[in-house]
């Protein structure tokens, strides 16, 4: 994990959706920037530009030179020690992850919500996979559902944008799951047909909607529940199905009654 790339990619992700990173987390890329800093010299460059322009002088090179060098090997050993330090820059920012996505999710919620809601009406609107040629033969209402579509898509992908550079920089697992931005999902069936919808439409959630998935935009807590109680969902359907099954209840009804038989033999 790269600290300081991770976290910087989310803060200039959520920029354009009005959600900005807290000092804590800002805290730790002007941490991490400065000690970076630290690290680099232009001792070289300095003394090369000073020579080529004449502004060495000959009583003063060796001098310059051993500063230079000297500069170059002080900066090595603090690349050394930055390396040491990576860990705790990473620590520092999946700590902060975990304790605040949850926050950051929660600021995002409405935006997706009605981003949502307005792709949704697009979509009942004009289907799925419409191109512009047949929305500009239907007319001024189905040009401006296309417009809605596009501005919702495009609010819909920053905030997917966000919640990816999220997963990055520690918050739950990284690989990107359409429980993360579902609801409502009944059995471990339907949750893997809107995965395949996703993965087939290189997670354009616009599939999803058109095969009438409500879109939420999910905390960890909201996308293991809903995981959870898919799988749920399946296990009761088939314990249903079972219990419906002729031979099954055949089976049910002969066990009843030995029951009955073995109890009424033991004088009960």
């Amino acid at each position: 994990m790269n600290t300081l790339a991770d976290l910087t990619s989310l803060a200039i992700a959520l920029e354009p959706l009005g959600v900005e990173l807290p000092d804590e987390a800002t805290s730790i890329i002007e941490l991490r920037t400065a000690a970076l800093a630290a690290a680099t010299t232009t001792a070289i460059d300095d003394l090369r530009a000073d020579v080529v322009s004449g502004a060495v002088k000959p009583a003063a090179i060796a001098k310059r030179v051993e500063a230079a060098a000297t500069a170059v090997i002080v900066k090595a050993a603090v690349r050394d020690v930055l390396r040491e330090l990576e860990p705790g820059f990473d620590r520092m920012a999946r700590r902060w992850a975990r304790a605040n996505g949850d926050n950051i999710i929660e600021q995002l919620k409405p935006t997706f919500a009605t981003a949502g809601d307005q792709l949704a009406a697009a979509v009942a609107e004009l289907g799925v996979g419409i191109d512009a040629s047949d929305v500009l033969a239907r007319g001024a209402a189905a040009a401006a559902a296309w417009q809605h579509r596009e501005d919702a898509r495009a609010t819909l992908h920053a905030v997917r944008k966000a919640r990816r550079a999220l997963a990055a920089a520690g918050y739950g697992e990284i690989f990107e799951d359409v429980s993360w931005y579902v609801a409502d999902i009944g059995t471990t069936e339907e949750l893997e047909r809107a995965r395949g919808l996703m993965d087939k439409h290189a997670f354009d959630v616009e599939a999803v909607v058109g095969a009438s998935f409500t879109l939420r935009l999910n905390t960890l807590r909201d996308a293991e529940q809903l995981v959870t109680a898919a799988a749920a969902g399946s296990d009761a359907e088939r314990l249903a199905r079972s219990l419906a099954d002729p031979a099954t209840q055949a089976h049910n009804a002969r066990v009843e009654a030995q029951n009955r038989a073995l109890m009424k033999a033991a004088g009960r």
